[in-house]
C-alpha cells in the first residue's frame, strides 16, 4: 500500500526523537485533542467487551475482525489528523482495557465489564498475595497476545502502538491489596515492598511474553497518546504517587518503578494534579521518558497552579530539564501567559482546541517558543 502521508509520518517521528534525545532548554512539543484525534482502541475494546464475553479472546478471527474495524476507522482518519500542523504521532492503538482488567490479569479474579470500564477491587489478604504468579494463559493475557498479532498482521507501516497498559507496581500493589496497603506501609512495610517488587516482576514478564509470543519487526519504537517512544517503553498509570508524601514517594514508588522502566526500556509515567507535589521527584525515576500530568477535576489545572504560583512554576521547568513533562488539556487563552515562563522547560504541550482556528492558533504560538526546528 502507498501511505499518502509517509513524509509527515516520518517528520514527526524524527521531530519528537530530536526532542528525546536531547536535553535542550526550550524544547517544546505541541499536539492538539489527542484524545479525539483517532479512535482510541481501548474505547473500541469496551464497546465490544460489553456486547460479547470475553471468550473472543480466544477467537482470533473474531479479534482480527476487531482490529480492521479499528484500524479502518483510524485510517479514514488520517486527512483530518496530518490537517493539524502539529506534533502528535499516530498511535492510539493501546492495548488497554481499563485497570480492572490489569488487575484480572495480575490475579485471576473477574473482572466485571460495565459502564465502558473494567472493575476489579480486591482486598486480598497476604495468604492470597503469597500464592498469586504470572500466568500467562490468563484470558486477559491471552487477549492481549491476539491483539498484538492482529496489530502487526494489519500494520501498513502508518502507526504506532503501545503492546500493553501497566499499572506502576505501586498502582498494582493498590488494585491488589486495596487501600489497607496505604496503612500497610506503615504497620507492615516489608510485605508491601514484596508485593510492590512482585507487581514490578510481572510487568516484566508481561512484556516478555508479548516479544517472545508476537512476531514484530524491531527498532521502529512504540506511541502512547500521540508520543514516540523507544522499543520496550511502556505506559503506566501512576495515580497513587498523589496519594503518599513526598517521603515515601522514594521509598515505595521509585525504586519498583524505576526498576519495569529500567529493565523494559522506558516508560510514560502518567498521573494526576493532585499529585503536582511529586513532580520533581517523579522525573528522577530510573528509565522514565515523560512524566504526564493530567488536570483532576477538583484540583487547579496544573497550568493554572504554575500561572499562580512561581514556585511550583519554577519546580516544573527545572523538573522538565531533567525528563519531560506533558500537560494535558493546556487553554490556548492561557499560551501567552504560559509560555515566557516556561520557554526554558521540556514540555509536551496538549492543547484544548474546539475550533480549528485555536488549533492553528495554538500550534503556531508554541512554535514560536519552541527550540525544535
Amino acid at each position: 500500500m502507498t501511505f499518502a502521508y509517509r513524509e509527515q509520518y516520518q517528520t514527526r517521528i524524527e521531530r519528537q526523537k530530536t526532542f528525546f534525545s536531547r536535553n535542550t532548554p526550550g524544547d517544546l512539543l505541541v499536539y492538539v485533542d489527542h484524545w479525539c484525534r483517532l479512535p482510541t482502541l481501548d474505547n473500541y475494546l469496551m464497546d465490544v467487551l460489553e456486547g460479547e464475553p470475553l471468550q473472543v479472546a480466544r477467537q482470533p478471527a473474531r479479534v482480527r475482525e476487531i482490529i480492521r474495524n479499528h484500524l479502518k476507522e483510524c485510517r479514514d482518519r488520517y486527512a483530518s489528523f496530518y490537517a493539524a500542523p502539529d506534533d502528535m504521532v499516530p498511535g492510539r492503538s493501546e492495548v488497554f482495557c481499563a485497570i480492572g482488567a490489569i488487575t484480572a490479569a495480575m490475579t485471576g479474579k473477574q473482572a466485571l465489564i460495565d459502564s465502558h470500564t473494567t472493575w476489579c477491587e480486591l482486598e486480598l489478604a497476604w495468604d492470597e498475595i503469597a500464592q498469586l504468579r504470572f500466568d500467562p494463559d490468563n484470558e486477559w493475557i491471552q487477549f492481549a497476545l491476539e491483539l498484538n498479532n492482529a496489530l502487526w498482521e494489519q500494520w501498513e507501516e502508518d502507526f504506532l502502538f503501545m503492546p500493553y497498559c501497566h499499572r506502576s507496581p505501586l498502582d498494582a500493589a493498590n488494585g491488589i491489596r486495596g487501600t489497607q496497603m496505604f496503612i500497610d506501609m506503615y504497620e507492615e512495610p516489608e510485605q508491601v515492598h514484596a508485593l510492590i517488587n512482585w507487581c514490578a516482576d510481572w510487568s516484566i514478564q508481561v512484556e516478555q511474553f508479548l516479544d517472545d509470543n508476537v512476531q514484530h519487526p524491531r527498532g521502529l519504537g512504540r506511541c502512547c497518546w500521540g508520543t514516540w517512544l523507544p522499543d520496550g517503553a511502556i505506559w503506566v498509570n501512576g495515580d497513587p504517587v498523589g496519594m503518599i508524601t513526598r517521603a515515601m514517594q522514594p521509598v515505595f514508588d521509585a525504586p519498583y518503578t524505576g526498576k519495569l522502566f529500567s529493565t523494559v526500556g522506558g516508560g510514560f509515567f502518567h498521573h494526576h494534579a493532585i499529585g503536582l507535589h511529586q513532580v520533581d521527584q517523579v522525573v528522577q525515576t530510573a528509565g522514565i521518558c515523560v512524566q504526564e500530568i493530567y488536570p483532576d477535576p477538583n484540583v487547579p489545572h496544573p497550568v493554572v497552579s504554575m500561572l499562580s504560583d512561581p514556585e511550583i512554576c519554577d519546580r516544573m521547568v527545572q523538573a522538565s530539564l531533567v525528563t519531560p513533562i506533558m500537560l494535558d488539556w493546556v487553554p490556548v487563552p492561557l499560551l501567552d501567559e504560559l509560555l515566557p515562563r516556561i520557554a526554558e522547560g521540556r514540555f509536551i504541550l496538549a492543547l484544548q482546541c474546539f475550533s480549528p482556528e485555536l488549533v492553528e492558533e495554538g500550534c503556531r504560538k508554541v512554535r514560536k517558543w519552541s527550540n525544535l526546528d
